[in-house]
């Protein structure tokens, strides 16, 4: 089984480097919206490749506050009592008790204000719901040449809480809800199980719940956050009960299947975790007979994905340099990714493995919509679809808040 060391190995590397591509980017894209698809040659008008984002300022002026206030406490340039009081702050742990107090006081005015979005009419929010109507006639088993529902009908798991949901509580809003704050939660106990540091967690609670891509869908049914808590869930469980990662990652892929192509980052986490090398095999089997068994039941059922592939690497530039344009209401995101980033990677350097995964979780989820868009002219990376990329971003926020900066 192959052991990683986050100081030398050459594959380390390589995620560091790649990383960073995926990062400069979105940025680049960001500050200069039509450089890179005004060279790709679809354009019959002339666009300013050198024309400046209208986020760009407060890009870079974040950008630089950042970078100045790290360098100036990473170099012990504070006021000593400034200095030990941030050192204090990041090295000290929360109690179990106090934990709980904290979260249930973040969650209760996010439920109270979240609450009235969920009696709101979906088919005027969503016109996908049209969709599933269709699809929620045929379903399971039935046949039909509209392909979106056929598509939706693909999504087992999905479709069994939506209808659920519909049929039982008269409302397709409400498990779509308490999955977004069964998210919320997960995404806490994740980054608190990976650096064992309870306020890690919160400050990953936090981030994420102030993300303004989470709390614009968090309640939407047809934008649902299952397949998003079904894989997070499995990264936790790699570290809790193994054997049952690869179940929550199939349950993921049958909400939407655009997680199947996270393989690689979970074939990463696994490498790079703290697990026993005979673990780490029988974990990776386990994934790959999920794979057989996901493969299977598709080809046994006729699915579309089958019928909807091709190659477009145009489209996969363009589908990355969008990114940054389908993010653009999250400020906090775009200005800490290349800080973070870098943080990162530093915190790899002084021996930190988990940052190398997590960053690759990070910039690998946005290259992975690239992917998608890249093979198949049916799906398009909506807002919707990086939300595990902000899930990701907070977990990277609350390792980097979890130890002093360079420190093990």
């Amino acid at each position: 089984m192959l052991e990683i060391n986050s100081k030398n190995s050459s594959f380390s590397l390589f995620i560091l480097i790649f990383s960073l591509f995926v990062t400069g980017i979105v940025l680049l894209s960001l500050i200069f919206p039509a450089l890179i698809i005004s060279n790709l040659g679809i354009h019959s008008n002339t666009l300013n490749s050198l024309e400046i984002g209208e986020s760009t300022p407060i890009i870079v002026l974040g950008n630089l506050v950042i970078f100045s206030l790290s360098i100036i406490y990473y170099k012990n340039k504070f006021p000593k009592s400034i200095q030990s009081s941030i050192s204090n702050l990041l090295q000290k742990n929360l109690s179990k008790r106090l934990t709980i107090i904290i979260i249930i006081i973040i969650l209760i005015p996010y439920v109270v204000f979240t609450t009235p979005e969920i009696f709101l009419n979906e088919a005027e929010q969503a016109p996908d719901y049209g969709i599933f109507l269709a699809a929620k006639e045929i379903f399971p088993f039935g046949k039909t040449t509209f392909t979106e529902a056929a598509e939706q009908n693909d999504r087992y798991v999905r479709m069994i809480l939506l209808i659920a949901s519909l049929e039982i509580f008269q409302n397709v809003k409400l498990l779509p809800f308490l999955g977004s704050i069964a998210l919320l939660l997960v995404t806490y106990i994740f980054t608190n199980e990976i650096t064992k540091n309870r306020k890690a967690g919160i400050i990953s609670l936090l981030f994420l719940i102030q993300s303004y891509t989470f709390l614009k869908y968090d309640s939407f049914a047809m934008y649902e956050n299952f397949w998003v808590l079904f894989y997070v869930l499995s990264l936790y469980l790699i570290y809790k009960k193994f054997y049952t990662s690869c179940i929550s990652y199939a349950l993921s892929i049958f909400t939407k299947a655009f997680t199947a192509i996270f393989l690689p980052l979970s074939i990463v986490f696994i490498l790079y975790s703290n697990l026993k090398r005979k673990t780490k095999f029988l974990l990776l089997s386990t994934y790959a007979i999920m794979f057989g068994v996901v493969i299977g039941i598709w080809s046994a059922d006729a699915s579309v994905y089958d019928s909807i592939l091709r190659i477009d690497i145009t489209q996969f530039l363009i589908a990355l340099t969008k990114a940054s344009y389908q993010l653009r209401f999250d400020n906090l995101f775009l200005i800490g990714l290349l800080p973070l980033t870098i943080g990162l990677i530093i915190k790899a350097k002084h021996g930190i493995n988990i940052a190398i995964p997590i960053l690759f979780l990070i910039t690998g989820s946005i290259f992975a919509g690239a992917v998608v868009e890249m093979l198949s002219d049916h799906f398009v990376t909506l807002p919707y679809r990086f939300v595990p990329t902000i899930v990701f971003f907070a977990v990277g926020v609350g390792i980097l808040f979890s130890h002093k900066l360079g420190e093990k």
